[in-house]
Parts: C-alpha cells; structure tokens; sequence
C-alpha cells in the first residue's frame, strides 16, 4: 500500500492525481482517506516508478511506502521492513498527529536499527515542534535522504498508525530556477509555476499535442507546456507582454534544450484564429482591486467579463479540435453588500463546452476553488471543462 500526501490546494491536487495516473495508466483503489491524504493500493505496483510520479506531479509532497499498519507504536518492527541501505546514509523522521513518546519510540527504533546493521548512519533532525513535522523539500535534498531514509509515520483519526519510508520528495528546483533566472517575469501578470503545472497535469493529453493559452501573458502556461512535452501556441493583446513570452520561451528552449514548437502572436482571445488540441489559460480578470467593491462597481466589471468570456468561449469552440479539454481559472466577484459575482455557466454552455465528470472519490465538480494570496479581492475557481 502507499499513503498519497497531498500539500495546499488539496482538492485540486487530488484532481490532478486522478487524472495524471489515469492518464500513466497506474490504476489503484481508494483503501482508507483523510482530507490530506490517501491510501491506495495500486496495481502491478511494482512497475511504478514513483519518484518519477511525484516529480511530474505539482500537488503531492509525497508518496509513501507504507511497511507496517500498527494499533499501537511499540509493535514497530523495523527489522521486518526490508530496508535497502547503504553503510553510510543520512536518515530522518517525518510525522503527522504522533505525540511526543510515540516521536521518541520510533527515534530509537531509527537508532537501535542502525547499531543493530553496524551502519556508520547520521540522523539529520528537523528540529521541529507540533504534531505534524514534515521535513522540507530542500532539507530533504541537501541532507541527500534520496540516498538514504526518510522514515514517515502518520496517525489517523482511526488511530492506526501508517508506518513507512518515503519514495521521493517533489523538488521546488525547477520553480526556483524559473522564478529566479526568467528574463521577463511580471507577477502580477501570472499563474504561479506550481499551479500551471497542476492545471496541465489535469489536461490528461497526449505529449507533442498543441494547448492554446488566449492570455498568455508573460507565458506562464505555455513555459510549463514545453516542459511537459506540449506544442504551446500563445495570444495576447498587449505587445509587451509578447515581447516578454517570447523572451521566456527562447530562453527556456535553450536552457533545457527543449525542441517543441511555440508560437506568441498578437491578437484578441475573442477572435484571433489557431489550431490547437486543449486550452490551458487564466483570463483578465477586471482591474486591480484594492478593496471589495460595491454591488455596483462589480456589476459594471462583470458585464466587461461576462461579454469578454462568451466571446472567448465561442471563438475556442470554433477553433479548439474535437472533444478538446480546457482547464480555465475564472472569478466570482464578491462585494460589500455581501453579493458575490458569480460566473453564469452558460458562458461556455452556449458555446458547446460542459464540466468533465469527476468520480464520485474526488467529492468535488469540475469546479474546484484553490486557495488565492492573502489580500486577494475576487475568488478563483478552476474550471475543467471539454467541447462537446
């Protein structure tokens, strides 16, 4: 069995593992869920590779091995775990709802389990406190537990406790390099990295398929579109931010020697013609807000998006292939008097699009509200719709 960790967005991280191992074909069946994880038991899991799961993967901070299911702590039993491990190896202790002596017990289990291998071992201490200490991504890699052992133990409102060792952790290198090193990032002009990458894992298409972005902006979806594998066209109606996508993309296509196509033209997301296989965008969203507006500010911004949506909307229908997907982000306004702007689905219904059916597992419709930064005056929702 393996325990599914997921991190922020849970719900759309649960979204994007469903579709993406859907689309590996690594079929599993739900065994036990809390609302940050999940406990599966996969098919042929033996062909998996998981480290490599994780890495494609922009919402699960990690996947675990799952050695022991235990009533109490002290059946813990390390000897029968088969652990692999070199003689020198780095090793630490990630948990979730242990309390301070179950923590202490399975540290010197970790202890007695090294001196009982004549290991020359180093425990690398999160130096955490609470019931949940997770050890960071970069803390899991510059103390090399890839090497060696990340022990994981988790207890559940049933009071069984997951015991196990991590597959991998997933890297923030690759955000980081991008957020530091892109010639052109303007961050109010954006989806972040981690996002895009979970909305293109939820796309579930074919690599060397085309996706259209009709904002691209400064090229956010279309930089994680050639990652993945993607022809990535891009339209924008600001010359500036062309020039800006344009910039990102060659420098992307040089620095990780990617050879798919992409193509940034000026034009107008309502009419400008394309041919492309699904759609990944966040639209403009009215202007920056400051502060909640009234019932009649938002009213006045919603009838310039509902006008600019329909049109996009008709103009993807005629130019997107057939049964293609979109996975949108689009806003509800909400306002002093407690009104909220919400989008009418009909939208994209009277453009021949409709939600995707989720699985009953996911509790959710192709609708799914992430989490926005703090400050933030409208609410998001990703939209994961396909033409029909």
């Amino acid at each position: 069995m393996k325990l599914v960790l997921f991190g922020r967005d849970v719900q759309l991280a649960k979204v994007e593992f469903f579709r993406y191992t859907k689309k590996i074909q690594a079929n599993f069946k739900l065994e036990y869920e809390e609302d940050n994880y999940w406990i599966l038991n996969f098919d042929s899991e033996s062909t998996l590779d998981f480290q490599s799961m994780i890495n494609h993967l922009g919402g699960v901070l990690r996947i675990i091995d799952i050695k022991q299911t235990l009533g109490t702590i002290h059946n813990l039993d390390l000897d029968t775990w088969d652990l692999y491990l070199p003689k020198k190896y780095n090793y630490s202790i990630s948990i979730v709802h242990l309390n301070e002596e179950e923590l202490n017990t399975v540290q010197d289990h970790a202890k007695a389990f090294v001196k009982n291998t004549k290991s020359k071992a180093v425990y690398k201490n999160p130096k955490m406190n609470g019931a949940i200490r997770i050890i960071d991504p970069s803390s899991y890699f510059s103390w090399d537990l890839e090497s060696g052992v990340e022990y994981f133990y988790v207890k559940a409102s049933n009071n069984k406790i997951y015991c196990g060792v991590s597959l991998g952790c997933g890297s923030t290198k690759v955000f980081k390099m991008l957020d530091t090193n892109l010639p052109a990032r303007k961050f109010t002009h954006g989806t972040s990295f981690r996002v895009a990458k979970m909305m293109m894992n939820i796309l579930n298409l074919e690599e060397d398929k085309t996706i259209v972005d009709p904002f691209c902006g400064t090229g956010t979806f279309l930089i994680e579109g050639l990652i993945q594998g993607y022809n990535v066209i891009g339209i924008d109606n600001d010359q500036d931010l062309i020039n800006d996508s344009k910039l990102n993309l060659h420098w992307l296509k040089q620095e990780l020697d990617i050879n798919n196509t992409s193509e940034v033209v000026f034009g107008d997301s309502r009419t400008t013609e394309f041919s492309a296989d699904a759609c990944v965008f966040e639209p403009y969203m009215g202007p920056f807000l400051k502060k909640i507006p009234s019932e009649k500010e938002a009213e006045h911004i919603w009838e310039e998006l509902d006008e600019l949506y329909r049109n996009t909307f008709k103009n993807l229908s005629n130019n997107l292939s057939e049964h293609a997907q979109i996975v949108c982000i689009l806003p509800d306004i909400p306002t002093t008097s407690q009104k909220i702007f919400t989008l009418n689905e009909s939208v994209f219904e009277d453009n021949g699009f409709a939600y995707i059916a989720m699985p009953a597992m996911l509790k959710t419709k192709a609708k799914i509200k992430y989490d926005t930064p703090d400050g933030a005056k409208i609410i998001r929702h990703i939209y994961v719709l396909e033409k029909i």
